[in-house]
């Protein structure tokens, strides 16, 4: 059945042309009239579509073979259909998300109680319809009736206000053009809704009483443009973009509210320049249990958040998604913009994530903790991001604010920036797994949060000027409690802190700034400068600091491990540069401080260490402080940490002692040089190490670096990405 046909017969339908609809069921021919008198429209068949419009003259002719239609073929629901129906209907509407709009109803809700009475037995409406028409009448009407199967009794009733606006813009729309109407024709197709007919969406109007469905299966014909100015809904249908592009004005409630269906091949781009958004909602939806694959969302945009949490609240906030336990697959975007509180005087501190606040998580039922799936795969985001910590301080990442279950294979692109004012920040994600508070009875989560296979590009800068705060700056991510793999930052990191308060310190690594748990075959190239006033400084090519958690359990009378940090088979390339006017300083090759722990009952855990890595990154510091403690591998030892080789290199003396360094050290390029005043004891080794010194002086490598590159590769230990 050819397009031209189906614009024909619809324009007939409206502009109540008679002549034009029998042309049309004569053109289609015998088998095909069938058809057209059998078309739905969407919710609406032909009849139901003649009273809407009240075409009395189609009607007189064609009303007898249109009642006897009892299955249909379906046909695209037209803008202007919904627009005349939701005239009369108002609140009815609720009831016909995806129903059928039958004929008898339709002259119950456009007020043609003659036609009802007269024409009800001849439609033979069965149990739902006359519930149906029951509900029509409480809603509209506010009387109470009960249909019978052959009658129906309505008494006398006033056509409300709406019914009679509703007919007066009905007549108007029943006097539009052909070539108007065709504009709403273009691109018909025979659909069922079902994965192999999805329903046609060529128009805004169609796509947002998509959403108002909450299911369904749809596929776009067209580029769109949105206005978003209601709650959004929950979804759980698919919708298929065919690589067309959404284009969203309005948008702070979001697009939907709990989203659980398939969105596929769709390029969204939200089109505001100042997005105030509540931690509660987020551009694309609150929460997602669906999947999305191969889709790109643009934002341009200066965000300005609010919530209702008290003043010295911590909160977190997803743009595009707030809570991720579905899929995201091939996920491209870009964010352009701002981020910062709309009133920075709240005292709240907002942590913040492009993509999504959290990726999994951990739901309390009370008599037990049960972890929530959420991937993110095979995903490229751009970045270049301004963030404003305002007085409390902020967070901010690209793709997780707290990453819970599984990331693999995800990008922040060359060219990316993160600038943060007073915003601990990272290239991927804030944190990585639970933290040392995740505790239920006593019990702490076996970690499952894992990140591998993944890359950063960009630089990263905080500056810090608060002098109760912290800063932190990761590569990859903030804090490490999970596990990451196979990943690698060539983004340059910066932090430039000022006057701060005694006991706080900066931290900053080329993987993660804080770790407690596995970092395995990773890489870093990059350059990473800090500079602190008073502030204790933890720097390294990998990680600034590699702790251990742990605590005593009363009940069983026993030590128990929570997370420890270890670095496996890593390599840093690049420079660190240091500067603290009176702070200590601990920077390595490739962690500034490795830290084991004394348990309460005196025993030693040594749980952190470092294997099979390398470093040839070259390293300059300057600081007044007593303690300046600089290694080509580790620049403090904290206990009984330890430095491994593996058996193939067992006959290879790579071990050095620098005691003007204070650390174990091996893989350091040759000749690597220290200056600046450097004094100081180190209490924690065995034997313990005095020393002090204003010379510059110089460590000579064991091993020469093109012997190690040999030994690198011989080895298997982890080089590049």
């Amino acid at each position: 059945m050819q397009n031209e046909l189906i614009q024909k017969f619809f324009t007939a339908i409206k502009t109540d042309d008679a002549a034009l609809f029998g042309e049309c069921l004569k053109e289609s021919g015998g088998g095909e009239a069938n058809d057209l008198l059998r078309a739905r429209f969407g919710r609406f068949p032909v009849l139901s579509l003649l009273y809407l419009f009240k075409s009395r003259k189609i009607i007189k002719l064609y009303q007898k073979p249109l009642i006897a239609v009892t299955e249909y073929r379906e046909l695209i629901e037209y803008a202007e259909i919904y627009t005349a129906f939701k005239a009369y209907a108002g609140k009815c509407l609720r009831l016909y998300h995806e129903e059928i709009v039958t004929p008898v109803e339709m002259l119950a809700i456009i007020g043609d109680f003659t036609a009802l009475k007269e024409l009800y037995s001849a439609f033979v409406p069965n149990l739902k319809i006359r519930n149906k028409l029951t509900e029509i009448f409480k809603i509209v009407y506010r009387k109470n009736i009960v249909p019978e199967k052959d009658k129906i009794s309505v008494g006398a009733l006033p056509i409300p206000s709406l019914q009679k606006a509703a007919y007066l813009a009905v007549l108007f729309l029943s006097v539009v053009t052909i070539v108007f109407s065709s504009l709403f024709l273009r691109g018909f197709s025979f659909s069922t809704g079902e994965d192999n007919a999805p329903f046609a969406v060529s128009n805004a109007a169609q796509f947002l009483r998509a959403i108002d469905s909450e299911e369904g299966n749809y596929l776009l014909k067209n580029d769109l443009t949105l206005s978003l100015s209601d709650r959004p809904k929950a979804f759980g249908g698919t919708v298929d973009g065919a690589g067309h592009t959404i284009f969203v004005a309005d948008a702070k409630d979001g697009l939907f509210d709990a989203f659980s269906g398939t969105v596929k091949n769709l390029h969204i781009v939200y089109t505001d320049k100042s997005i105030e958004l509540n931690v509660n909602k987020a551009l694309f939806a609150r929460e997602n249990t669906g999947t999305l694959t191969n889709v790109t969302f643009d934002v341009e945009a200066d965000i300005y958040l609010s919530s209702d949490a008290e003043a010295n609240t911590l909160v977190n906030a997803g743009i595009l998604i707030g809570r991720n336990f579905g899929i995201l697959q091939g996920i491209d975007g870009s964010f352009k913009g701002s981020v910062s509180a709309k009133n920075a005087d709240d005292g709240v501190m907002y942590q913040t994530a492009f993509l999504t606040a959290a990726n999994g998580g951990v739901v309390d039922f009370g008599y037990a903790l049960e972890v929530v799936q959420g991937r993110i795969s095979d995903c490229n985001l751009s970045v270049e991001a301004e963030i404003d910590g305002g007085t409390a301080g902020a967070a901010f990442a690209p793709y997780a604010v707290e990453n819970y279950f599984e990331i693999e294979n995800i990008k922040i692109t060359d060219g990316s920036y993160i600038h943060t004012h007073n915003a601990d920040t990272a290239g991927l994600v804030l944190v990585n797994g639970y933290g040392a508070d995740c505790e239920f009875y006593g019990v702490y989560l076996i970690q499952l949060a894992v990140i591998e296979e993944s890359q950063n590009f960009a630089d990263i800068t905080q500056e810090s000027d608060k002098t109760e705060w912290s800063p932190i700056v990761g590569g990859l991510v903030a804090e490490n409690w999970g596990v990451i793999t196979n990943s690698a930052n060539y983004g340059n990191l910066k932090i430039d802190m000022g006057q701060a308060e005694t006991g706080r310190f900066a931290a900053i690594g080329g993987i993660a700034a804080m770790n407690n748990a596995p970092i395995g075959t990773c890489y870093s190239n990059s350059i990473i400068d800090i500079k602190t006033v008073d502030a204790v400084i933890y720097a390294g090519g990998i990680t600034g600091k590699s702790d251990i958690v742990a605590y005593y359990d009363a009940f069983y009378n026993t030590n128990r491990i929570i997370s420890a940090s270890s670095i496996d088979r890593c390599g840093a390339e690049g420079e660190i540069k240091a500067n603290s006017e009176s702070g200590k300083v601990y920077i390595g090759g490739v962690s500034g401080r490795v830290y084991a722990v004394y348990f309460t009952d005196g025993t030693l855990f040594s749980g952190s260490y470092i294997k099979d890595c390398f470093s040839t990154m070259t390293i300059t510091a300057e600081s007044n402080a007593a303690d300046l403690r600089i290694g080509s591998m580790v620049g403090q030892f904290y206990t009984d940490a330890r430095i491994e080789l593996t058996t193939q290199r067992s006959d290879i003396e790579a071990v050095m002692r620098s005691y003007f360094q204070g650390t174990n050290a091996f893989f350091a390029e040759q000749d690597t040089s220290v200056s600046g005043e450097v004094s100081g004891s180190f209490a924690n080794t065995n034997p313990s190490i005095t020393f002090s010194t204003t010379e510059a002086f110089t460590v000579a490598a064991v091993i020469r670096y093109d012997t190690i590159a040999k030994l690198i590769e011989e080895s298997g230990v982890y080089f590049t990405l």
